[in-house]
């Protein structure tokens, strides 16, 4: 049936029922979180559709064309989509269409292939996001194949060894059906293990391996020791020489084919092989007797587990030993043996080149050694052997330095000996390798002892002498003195000396002596000495006429028999004198030097003296020369001089002046004290001799002590170059003053008055200056008196100010000339400061910003305290930034600008905007007015605060500004319906991005770029204002422009079925019109129609 409904004035609406189901539902362009959704539709007046995914959070959504895309999905889920249109009341929704999709699946990461076999390997990777229901894994290699898993790893089996396989894992969505982007690996399976591993070539440091292989695909093979820090080998072929091993060490070696991939081993075929051990060395025999020795020997280099030892004689046998040593026992004496010796590798199997040695066993001992013939030099030998094989006969002489002897016969004589000397002689007999002896038989004999030479008397006295004599060669363990004389006697003496006593004074002796041999037995050939006794001492010796060089002496003698006189001066190079007479005169003496000089009498033999007298006594001493003063002060000096021959035990020093005094010094100088300021002294020295006594001829000299040091030094008129001294001194006989500046080149002055001007100084520089009163030898300078004063430094130039911020100036200059050691900065202003610095640049902070400053620089002298005149710069320091820039008013051609002051000082301010055009303008106040500008514009806006030198600029503070649009013109409405309607405008002047649309009272905007719009979803017959506001890119909105407008009326027409065999009463027709009239109320005011049902 139909429905009609009429309404009261405002024409007829004819309403049919809900719109029908979309068509053609279907999903495009699926990715992993976005499913687009597109369908068809012959409905009209259908206003949008609804979305939805159930099951989901995802929110409804609301589209007002035949297309959607749903994004922010999980990867490989399943969904179901419902879609359905709502009617032109925004409310009614026909029946949805659904349809079920899967997302695309996530990407496969770290796709991983572990535990490679030769027929198999597994696989392993991690779903980079979403979910998946399995995976698909495609393998190409030989044989291809597909399987499916339902986790993240997957293991292939029946694979062909050594082969390359491509495989791809692919995730499987919820509907089981969609793929994801596969991930894509190759892997080679193991190859098999190599055949017929041998070792070949073997020697000490190396082996030669070879084997055979039948595998195809084999890239190289990989060759490894393991155990040991050789490195792996790579080889292409089926041999390998492995070298640098250690020789006779046991390896085990491992071969493993490599696959096409050059990474992929096959299981490794193993072979345990010994080196050659390394060569015998050094093999040698000792401890060697009659029936056995030892043998030792070293490995050149490698390791042996062991020794195999073989010996070839008699008897011949094999033995085997642990360590480098073996000792071979039970052997026949005398014979010859040839050993070899073998290191054994640690297989225990293999041996090294062997070393090869031939020893002899000693011989037995020989008989009847007997000695024959006997000198002082010389023993003869003599001896029998019953040894059979014995090629000669070794002597030696243990204990000594003789060499061994060689004989061929049994007999021997042995030269070169020691007389007197025992000795201990052993012969043996030697083998037939001419080196091995035989025990030695021995036999101890004394030579003849040497003959006596230097046999001399010694000691002679009135009663007594001592003998003294040289064993010409050889020893002696004692020696016989006979004695002939008044009297006779023989003793017997240990040494090389006897002391005979009890003879008559002035009597002659005859001496001889014999050696005695270490046997104490043998004697020597003796010696022969004839001695005379001493006579008796002279008297009254006495020196006469001493002088620096010569002594005269005189004595008397009541002596019978003396032939003549000998004196002597001992301790001295001096002759003795011979003299015929009681008197002597000893000349070419040493002036002052004490003397002991001794007279003696001498008996018939012309040789044999008595007792002598003696008498000490001292030369005169030599002259003083270069008697000199030194180290002269105001009180004392020190005098030196030197004696010009001869010796002095001191020296008496006489002094006259003020004081005058004596005094006795022990060396070459004296020092003299408490003497007169600038006083004139005669000094004479003299030297006393050795007997403390006598004296020589003096030396005089005039010395003048130092003036004392001057008075009140000061500096005075100091200028970048001089100096000028003045002093006070209160000192008579002062003639002049000299003035020195140690440590310069300059020139020392002398002044003849108390002041004086130094000049040609460096500037700034540090200066000792001295000055010393000069006494009145023109010589003599009093201390010094030191000061110390810098020369005033010179001024710096090119002061500049290099970098100057709103709290610091950094300034630099260029140094004077001269020396500084630092600069003085004083800078005042808002705030003052003093600073030192050290080089030519000065960092100065806490200043005010956009404040005045003047800046003095002065440089400082070496003494850190003098500076020069200061060099001024004056300056501002750069404004701050402005802050709380803010817009207060914008209008269409203008911007009102407000802002705060900057911390410290600023007298005005740039205000600058920049965009469609440019304005500029300086203002003295926190406020700035800018206009000129276009509506609608973008501009850079910038404040800046200036001192009041008017060119310092603080930093700019930036805003970027829109002005408001201008309003459009021309707003018109082209055309209306029932729903809706077209208007259209001109531009405004200025610019303007877009325009907002108005509708009534409605706050929801409508936002267009073009000069035009169709307003829709209006009411049918309804009266609206619509405005119209150009827009700015950031927004900005201009002044609105409105139009009013009225809509059409509509005509609706809704179709009910009733599914009812009985037809309608009255209590359904009520529910329907209520129903209606709920749905009508939801679009148009309840007083603006009325309804009624009518059937047809």
């Amino acid at each position: 049936m139909d429905i009609r409904f009429l309404s009261t004035g405002h024409g007829m609406l004819c309403l049919d029922h809900k719109p029908e189901t979309i068509l053609n539902l279907t999903a495009e362009d699926i990715t992993t979180t976005s499913i687009t959704l597109t369908w068809s539709s012959a409905l009209s007046g259908v206003v949008h559709y609804k979305v939805k995914i159930p099951g989901t959070t995802l929110p409804d959504l609301t589209v007002h064309s035949e297309t959607v895309t749903i994004s922010e999905l999980i990867p490989g889920q399943n969904y179901k989509v419902e879609v359905s249109a709502v009617d032109g009341d925004n409310f009614t929704e026909g029946d949805a269409a659904s349809l079920t999709v899967s997302t695309v699946p996530g990407n496969i990461l770290g796709l991983t292939a572990e535990n490679i076999t030769t027929k198999s390997f597994s696989l392993t990777w991690n779903l980079t996001e979403g979910v998946a229901v399995g995976y698909n894994v495609q393998v190409t290699g030989v044989p291809d194949f597909d399987t499916r898993v339902d986790s993240e790893m997957a293991v292939l089996t029946g694979l062909t060894p050594g082969s390359m396989y491509t495989v791809q894992v692919f995730a499987v969505a919820e509907d089981n059906v969609t793929q994801g982007s596969g991930a894509s690996l190759t892997v080679f399976t193991k190859p098999e293990t190599i055949l017929n591993l041998t070792a070949e070539d073997i020697t000490t440091t190396s082996i030669t391996l070879t084997w055979s292989s039948a595998l195809s695909g084999v890239v190289h093979y990989k060759v490894k020791i393991p155990g040991t820090t050789l490195p792996d080998l790579t080889v292409h072929s089926e041999t390998v020489t492995i070298s640098e091993l250690i020789p006779g060490q046991n390896y085990k070696v491992e071969v493993s084919a490599v696959d096409g991939d050059n990474f992929t081993e096959g299981d490794a075929a193993s072979l345990t092989v010994s080196t050659v051990p390394g060569n015998i060395l050094g093999l040698t025999a000792e401890n060697i007797t009659t029936k056995s020795f030892s043998l030792t020997w070293n490995l050149t280099e490698g390791v042996a587990v062991g020794y195999n030892v073989q010996v070839t004689g008699v008897p011949d046998f094999d033995t085997r030993v642990d360590s480098e040593m073996a000792v071979l026992t039970g052997l026949t004496p005398g014979s010859m043996y040839t050993v070899q010796v073998f290191a054994v590798a640690e297989d225990n199997v293999t041996q090294g080149s062997g070393a090869s040695l031939t020893v002899f066993t000693k011989p037995e001992t020989i008989l009847n050694l007997t000695a024959e013939d006997i000198t002082t030099t010389s023993i003869t030998l003599t001896w029998s052997s019953a040894v059979s094989g014995v090629v000669h006969y070794k002597v030696k002489i243990p204990g000594t330095t003789l060499p061994d002897l060689t004989v061929h016969s049994e007999t021997v004589t042995i030269s070169e000996l020691i007389p007197g000397q025992n000795y201990k002689v052993e012969v043996s007999a030697v083998d037939g390798d001419n080196f091995t002896e035989g025990d030695a038989a021995s036999l101890t004999v004394s030579t003849v002892p040497g003959n006596i030479l230097g046999l001399t008397a010694e000691k002679i006295t009135t009663k007594s002498f001592s003998l003294t004599w040289n064993l010409t060669e050889g020893v002696a363990v004692g020696y016989n003195v006979q004695v002939t004389g008044v009297p006779d006697f023989d003793t017997r003496v240990d040494s090389e000396m006897a002391v005979l006593s009890g003879l008559t004074p002035g009597s002659m002796y005859t001496v001889q002596v014999f050696a005695v041999a270490e046997d104490n037995v043998t004697q020597g050939s003796g010696a022969s000495l004839t001695v005379f006794t001493k006579p008796e001492t002279i008297l009254n010796l006495t020196a006469e006429d001493i002088t620096t060089t010569s002594i005269t002496l005189t004595w008397s003698s009541a002596l019978s028999g003396v032939v003549h006189y000998k004196v002597k001066i001992p301790g001295t190079t001096l002759p003795d004198l011979t003299v015929y007479t009681e008197t002597a005169t000893i000349s070419e003496l040493i002036p002052g030097r004490n003397y002991t000089v001794e007279v003696s009498a001498v008996d018939g033999d012309n040789f044999t003296e008595g007792d002598a007298s003696s008498l000490t006594i001292s030369t005169v001493p030599g002259n003083i020369l270069g008697l000199t003063a030194e180290n002269i002060t105001t009180k004392s000096f020190s005098l030196t001089w030197n004696l010009t021959e001869g010796v002095a035990v001191g020296y008496n020093v006489q002094v006259t002046g003020v004081p005058d005094f004596d005094t006795r010094v022990d060396s070459e100088m004296a020092v003299l004290t408490g003497l007169t300021p600038g006083s004139m002294y005669t000094v004479q020295v003299f030297a006393v001799a050795e007997d403390n006594v006598t004296h020589g001829s003096g030396a005089s000299l005039t010395v003048f002590t130092k003036p004392e040091t001057i008075l009140n030094l000061t500096a005075e008129d100091i200028t970048t170059t001089s100096i000028t001294l003045t002093w006070s001194s209160a000192l008579s006989g002062v003639v002049h003053y000299k003035v020195k500046i140690p440590g310069t080149t300059l020139p020392d002055l002398t002044v003849y008055s108390e002041t004086v001007t130094i000049s040609e100084l460096i500037p700034g520089r540090n200066y000792m200056v001295k000055v010393s009163a000069v006494d009145g030898d023109n010589f003599t300078e009093g201390d010094a008196a030191s000061l110390t004063v810098s020369t005033v430094p010179d001024i710096v130039s090119d002061l500049t100010t290099t970098v100057i911020t709103t709290t610091s100036a950094v300034l630099t200059w260029t140094p004077p000339q001269g020396l500084v050691i630092g600069y003085r900065v004083q800078v005042t202003g808002t705030s003052s400061s003093d600073l030192m610095v050290n080089s030519e640049v000065a960092l100065i902070s806490g200043l005010t910003p956009g404040s005045f400053y003047a800046a003095q620089v002065f440089s400082v002298a070496e003494d850190n305290k003098t500076t020069g005149n200061g060099v001024t710069i004056s300056f501002y320091t750069k404004p701050g930034i402005v802050v709380n820039l803010t817009v207060e008013v914008i209008t269409t051609q203008s911007i009102l600008l407000t802002w705060t002051r900057p911390l410290g000082n600023a007298t005005s301010y740039i205000v600058s905007a920049t965009g469609a055009t440019v304005s500029y303008m300086t203002v003295q106040s926190e406020l700035a007015l800018l206009t000129g500008l276009t509506p609608g514009s973008r501009y850079t806006v910038q404040v800046m605060a200036v001192a009041q030198d008017g060119v310092t600029k603080g930093s700019a503070a930036t805003l970027v500004v829109f002005t408001k649009p201008a309003a459009v013109t021309g707003l018109r409405v082209n055309s209306t319906t029932s729903t809706s309607a077209l208007l259209s405008w001109t531009l405004p002047s200025g610019n303007a991005s877009s325009f907002s649309i108005v509708i009534g009272g409605n706050p929801n905007l409508m936002m267009v770029n073009m000069t035009y719009v169709n307003v829709t979803g209006l009411v049918p017959l309804s009266q609206y204002t619509i405005s119209v506001m150009a827009v700015t890119e950031d927004g900005t909105k201009g002044n609105a422009t409105s139009v009013s407008l009225s809509t059409t009326g509509v005509s609706l027409r809704y179709r009910l079925s009733i599914l009812s065999s009985d037809g309608l009463d009255a209590q359904k027709k009520n529910q329907i019109l209520q129903k209606i009239n709920t749905v009508l109320q939801g679009q148009f005011d309840k007083n603006s129609f009325s309804a009624s049902l009518t059937e047809e």
